[in-house]
């Protein structure tokens, strides 16, 4: 369930943080392009791992359709082609066709859809910016969705807490 959690919390930092691109750049900014590194995974999935991806692959058709622009894995190990191959029908067809699963060299797919220049050194790129820098420029969107979720927990509590007492 924690993974779960950050993934909807990285979600929902993400569309705050278009709403503030949007409002500092004066036009709509409403997709992201994604690009998980997957560089030091193990070769053998954990338990689990395929029930609690799909479960995220759902929430997001379900609460976040259209957020994707593209969605590039990248340093994929073998092993993960075939959970791949396993995962990929359980998708909307226009969904799967956005993400591309690449392994060690990614870099001409990765330039053909970002500027060098917005991707971080670490990756092939020029931009100095590193990703904990990243997140948390302008801090707008960490304020909003930190109190979203208090706000939530609070709820929860206060929900889990008449169940609690409902059940004595």
């Amino acid at each position: 369930d924690d993974i779960i959690r950050g993934h909807i919390r990285q979600q929902e930092l993400a569309l705050a943080k278009c709403e503030e691109a949007s409002i500092k750049f004066n036009k709509y900014i409403g997709k992201q392009t994604i690009i998980m590194d997957m560089k030091g995974l193990s070769l053998w999935p954990r338990a689990g791992g395929i029930s609690v991806f799909k479960r995220i692959l759902q929430i997001d058709g379900k609460y976040y359709p259209e957020t994707m622009s593209k969605h590039l894995i990248i340093n994929a190990p073998w092993i993960f082609t075939g959970v791949w191959a396993m995962i990929k029908p359980w998708l909307d067809p226009v969904t799967a066709n956005k993400i591309k699963v690449l392994g060690s060299n990614y870099h001409d797919t990765l330039f053909d859809i970002v500027d060098p220049s917005q991707v971080p050194i670490e990756f092939g790129g020029t931009s100095e910016m590193s990703l904990d820098e990243a997140l948390i420029i302008d801090g707008e969107a960490e304020i909003k969705v930190d109190s979203m979720y208090e706000y939530q927990n609070n709820l929860l509590k206060q929900i889990l807490s008449t169940l609690d007492s409902n059940a004595n």
